[in-house]
């Protein structure tokens, strides 16, 4: 998340200048953490709400009679964590700010119906690897969440043929379906 907070708070990035151009909203979704620390802050650093804010800048709208900010051809979408009570907080919070509800667009999955999530299981499936079609090449991909060290992903895709030592496959196109070690594939 440090990563996109300095992007966005760039005011001269190639992202930031490509989405001042656009015609249509764009929305971010924050990376693992508390809903609460990551759309808003803490301490130490500002949350996505202000950066966006800062970035991007703010029109003011009124509704029922009252003056709230709304965040310019930006968003913000955030579906891991939430609950009614999460939401409500969240809403609170901005309107605290001044700022409008729609400004979010909320998710509510696993949360608020039988509260069992991923990490009940700790296991997650993701996007571990990338092939550049171009050039050929594949890139490990992976997230180290500023506030939640324990959800750290190795990158790129890894087999174990006795569940005791992963090894890191190189080239994932050259396995196949039919090659044993495919069908052992353990993705971080």
């Amino acid at each position: 998340m440090n990563d996109f907070i300095k992007t966005l708070d760039n005011q001269n990035s190639d992202l930031v200048t490509a989405i001042k151009k656009r015609a249509k909203k764009t929305v971010f979704r924050p990376d693992s953490g508390l809903p609460i620390e990551v759309i808003f802050g803490t301490k130490e650093r500002l949350g996505l709400l202000q950066t966006l804010s800062k970035t991007f800048g703010e029109t003011i709208i009124v509704n029922n009679g009252r003056q709230y900010k709304l965040l310019n051809n930006v968003g913000i979408i955030f579906g891991e964590g939430m609950s009614p009570q999460t939401v409500t907080d969240i809403l609170q919070k901005a309107k605290d700010l001044g700022f409008s509800s729609d400004n979010f667009v909320f998710g509510i999955g696993a949360y608020a119906y039988q509260y069992i999530t991923r990490d009940t299981y700790g296991i997650a499936f993701k996007l571990v690897s990338s092939k550049d079609s171009i050039e050929d090449n594949y890139y490990d991909l992976s997230k180290t969440p500023i506030d939640s060290e324990f959800k750290k992903e190795l990158g790129g895709i890894y087999y174990s043929d006795n569940f005791d030592k992963l090894v890191k496959v190189d080239r994932p196109s050259e396995l196949t379906p039919r090659d044993s070690r495919f069908k052992k594939y353990v993705m971080s």
